[in-house]
């Protein structure tokens, strides 16, 4: 399944409103009230059209109404959020309950079908009211889910485009399902810490705001330790690249003659193939640990060790003249530094900014599973190709069992 810029934007936006919807839900709410505002008048015009109540309406007249409504909830949302919350929930509920019942029992009215879904969504309007925040916490779980799974379950963006669907599997569903009950656990659990520390003394709990949010952008980080305190496991991480990106790398690359070599190599293929992603993911966690916790130096120190790929490269291109090696090895090779130089930088930036540990790990680690292999292939080869297969499970494997096993080992240690 191949995966466009617009593919890439929508899963990361997915990835905020899954798993971090609480944080901003401020701000989440209002860009949701907007969308949902012109997704409903849209929908309401157009089965206005559909059912011959409304003969035509006009293109211009149609967008001018759908923003209309989008910035009218939008507007009321800042205030009124639960509110708005609450009526979301009852029109997708009962939309969506006359769609099921409609499909379920064909044979039904649809003024019988209105009732049912109307006591449906009153009960689910109800129950939203009392516990709104939870509600918004499946809502965006929900939406995110599917737009990070969108091409998976409907193809990418492309199909929208030149007029195409390219359905989605049992598992691109399973996965979706799967998704949500993470984003729910995860938001849930960020909800309830920021309920805990919003408590007064002796007082109720206080209305999400802003500064609850922006605690995990407030204060400063612990000292960040130097290279003297590198303990024995954390300089053997070193191994971890040299292994990847030098020995696997020329086990892959030499011309062998032995009979017995070539079967060697042979036999072992799917293994190394499959110890070398995992090692891969390895050296990312490592990457996002030593920026996390110790000075930036070290960070950068450990990722030199990825350039003994280059002595691979030049094994390689020894055995072509010097123009060639040129046109044709330069610009791959540049390409390979940046892709996990890039990264790099980018949680150097997350670490400056974001100064709770837990939802800095969380975000480098899924910044990490978006860029390898999505946006570090389309570098190399300048399209998006990305499938959850048994290769980029164990990349992704390694790189959050490294990020959160070193942490616990440190504060284990400490």
């Amino acid at each position: 399944m191949k995966m466009n810029a617009a593919d890439v934007l929508i899963i990361l936006v997915g990835i905020l409103f899954c798993f971090f919807g609480i944080r901003f839900k401020r701000g989440l709410q209002i860009v949701y009230s907007f969308c949902f505002g012109i997704a409903f008048a849209y929908l309401m015009m157009f089965i206005l059209v559909m059912s011959r109540t409304v003969d035509d309406i006009n293109d211009t007249f149609a967008i001018i109404i759908a923003l209309a409504v989008g910035v009218i909830l939008a507007v009321i949302s800042w205030k009124l959020e639960r509110l708005l919350v609450t009526i979301q929930v009852v029109l997708l509920t009962l939309i969506i309950t006359i769609i099921i019942v409609g499909i379920a029992l064909q044979d039904i009215s649809f003024a019988a079908a209105f009732v049912i879904a109307l006591i449906v969504s009153g009960i689910m309007g109800y129950v939203t009211w009392l516990y709104y925040r939870y509600a918004f916490i499946c809502e965006t779980a929900i939406v995110g889910a599917i737009m990070i799974n969108h091409v998976w379950l409907f193809g990418d963006t492309s199909g929208i485009v030149y007029g195409y669907y390219e359905g989605g599997s049992a598992l691109a569903v399973l996965l979706t399902i799967a998704t949500a009950v993470a984003g729910i656990i995860v938001q849930s659990k960020s909800l309830k810490n920021m309920e805990n520390t919003s408590l007064g003394s002796g007082l109720k709990k206080v209305a999400f705001s802003f500064e609850s949010v922006a605690s995990i952008f407030a204060g400063a980080d612990a000292q960040k330790l130097g290279s003297s305190n590198l303990c024995t496991y954390e300089k053997l991480m070193v191994i971890v690249p040299i292994i990847t990106f030098g020995v696997n790398g020329f086990l892959n690359s030499i011309n062998y003659e032995s009979e017995a070599y070539a079967m060697f190599l042979m036999n072992t293929g799917v293994f190394r193939a499959y110890l070398g992603v995992l090692l891969e993911g390895v050296f990312i966690g490592g990457v996002i640990y030593f920026v996390m916790c110790y000075e930036t130096k070290v960070s950068a120190i450990y990722q030199l060790f990825y350039l003994v790929s280059f002595l691979v490269w030049f094994m390689q291109m020894s055995s072509y003249d010097y123009s060639y090696a040129l046109s044709n090895g330069i610009g791959n090779a540049l390409a390979n530094i940046l892709k996990y130089c890039i990264p790099w930088i980018i949680f150097l930036l997350l670490d400056r900014c974001i100064h709770n540990d837990k939802a800095k790990i969380i975000t480098m680690c899924i910044v990490a599973i978006c860029w390898f292999p999505a946006i570090s292939e389309f570098m190399c080869y300048q399209y998006f190709s990305v499938t959850v297969d048994m290769y980029n499970c164990l990349r992704w494997i390694g790189i959050v069992v490294t990020a959160f096993g070193l942490m616990y080992l440190k504060k284990a240690r400490n």
